[in-house]
């Protein structure tokens, strides 16, 4: 009996020597596929981790890229509001300027009439004065030849008068300067002609102003 209970506690403990092999197998299995899973891990967490890195990085770059676009943007939109401020201030000029400038071309254009105004009134008062001139030319040169004649008419009767002298010298008194005047006047009417009726200013007639002398 002993000997068969010894057969029983080696085929038992072959037996469990033999699960105890396969355990340890499987253990081994287990342990080895337990270990390419957590490389696998590992490395899967390593390029996550790498990954996750980049996209930090990227994320850092592109909030940057933010931040610069949005100060540049800040700057340019300050510039351009700038810009714009000094153009209205510049078209406000503009309109000041234009307005003011219609105004001086309203001035002008009424300055303008005016002169042309003033420049037409001097043009007729000219043209009258050139006229008015002519007349009083004529005029002039009608009495310078009326003096003329008068200093003639003066020396001639000078002349009649030492005549008359002359005579009333053999034949009685000499008359008076009024009394040859009025001799002459009648002889001397052929030869004033259309003098005398060409003005009738009792100044302007020779025998008058011969008579007054």
């Amino acid at each position: 009996m002993a000997g068969n209970r010894v057969s029983e506690l080696e085929e038992t403990l072959n037996q469990t020597q033999a699960e105890l092999d396969e355990v340890q197998t499987s253990a081994r299995d287990f342990e080895e596929e337990l270990l390419k899973e957590l490389e696998q891990s590992e490395k899967i967490h390593k390029e996550l981790r790498n990954k996750n890195e980049t996209l930090k990085n990227e994320v850092d770059e592109w909030k940057q890229k933010y931040y610069q676009a949005k100060t540049e943007c800040n700057v340019t939109a300050t510039q351009l509001q700038r810009e714009i401020d000094t153009l209205q201030s510049l078209k406000d000029k503009f309109i000041i300027k234009t307005r003011e400038l219609e105004l001086d071309n309203d001035d002008l254009e009424r300055t303008e009439r005016a002169a042309k105004s003033s420049l037409l009134d001097l043009e007729n008062k000219y043209n009258k004065a050139i006229e008015r001139n002519a007349i009083l030319e004529n005029e002039l040169e009608g009495k310078n030849q009326l003096i003329v004649q008068v200093q003639r008419l003066k020396d001639e009767l000078r002349e009649l008068a030492i005549m008359k002298n002359r005579e009333d010298g053999e034949y009685g008194p000499p008359p008076t300067s009024s009394a040859a005047a009025r001799m002459f006047a009648k002889n001397s009417r052929s030869t004033l002609g259309n003098t005398s009726d060409a003005s009738s200013d009792p100044n302007s007639n020779p025998v008058k102003m011969v008579q007054d002398m």
